[in-house]
């Protein structure tokens, strides 16, 4: 019986939060949704109030949008690189991004390659990596984003991925010299790596290699 006044008080309260969220109330909104899931979790009260935080999350996106505070933030940054202090020069980037209005690519893509080189300044690999590859599908155009994420994978002695990267530079631009650089000094490193192994060995690792192509060519 307690239960079933429990489901009417909550019911209530999510006809509430509906209320304010058509009125444009917002905050209000999650309040009474909050009242409602505390009376009674109710999947739909937990989608309702989910809605209304997305979307103050994209107001708030939006709010912030602003191409001269980017400009200014990234200027920082570069400053912070020329004196090699790359913490602040990330947090700089990271601040113009954030004012960065999204569907303009081309200028977001070099924030992230300019944050991307300064993790791999500081050996924050995975993070390089992941901006280098934010890079390429902003502008998959433009070859540094694929030399980024090459280099990346030297560092991480992950020489095939490393050359695989590179070729993809050279399939942009055929004549880059740091991509062609990048693929010889990769088979250097492979073939130096393979000087003490065994057939056996050198077997299972192109094997692997194979495997891992096929994999990505499906």
């Amino acid at each position: 019986e307690n239960r079933a006044d429990y489901k009417v008080l909550a019911k209530a309260y999510a006809r509430a939060a509906k209320a304010y969220h058509q009125s444009g109330d917002k905050q209000a909104a999650i309040n009474y949704y909050d009242k409602a899931l505390s009376n009674h979790r109710f999947k739909d009260y937990l989608t309702g109030k989910t809605k209304v935080q997305a979307e103050l999350k994209e107001e708030a996106r939006l709010a912030k949008i602003s191409p001269e505070n980017a400009a200014a933030a990234k200027g920082k940054g570069n400053a912070f690189v020329s004196e090699a202090k790359y913490p602040d020069a990330i947090k700089c980037y990271t601040e113009a991004l954030e004012c960065m209005d999204a569907a303009d690519t081309t200028a977001t893509s070099r924030l992230y390659s300019n944050r991307a080189m300064c993790y791999t300044k500081l050996m924050e690999l995975p993070h390089a990596l992941k901006d280098s590859e934010t890079v390429i599908k902003l502008d998959g155009a433009w070859v540094k984003g694929y030399l980024r994420k090459a280099n990346c994978y030297f560092m991480m002695k992950e020489y095939q991925q490393a050359i695989e990267a590179y070729n993809a530079a050279l399939k942009v631009e055929p004549a880059n010299a740091e991509a062609k650089d990048g693929v010889s000094k990769c088979y250097q490193q492979k073939m130096a790596g393979q000087a003490g192994m065994s057939r056996e060995q050198r077997a299972e690792e192109a094997m692997a290699i194979e495997l891992e192509r096929q994999r990505k060519a499906e």
